[in-house]
């Protein structure tokens, strides 16, 4: 079962998503440029993603 989450930070006009399949947190521009690896992470089945500030917070599905 593949999850992927969703924010959108508007300070940086930046779209951030979680690929449960990929175990990879990626974020673009709102122009669809600058696509960015921000965390890759191994067996972890990426749930959701939340953005306060300058900090990323990820939850997974098989972690604690």
């Amino acid at each position: 079962m593949t999850f992927n989450a969703f924010q959108i930070l508007l300070a940086e006009n930046r779209l951030y998503w979680a690929d449960g399949h990929l175990d990879k947190i990626e974020s673009i521009d709102i122009y669809g440029l600058n696509r960015k690896e921000v965390l890759k992470v191994s067996n972890q089945q990426l749930v959701d993603i939340d953005l306060y500030g300058s900090y990323l917070f990820y939850t997974a599905w098989n972690t604690q």
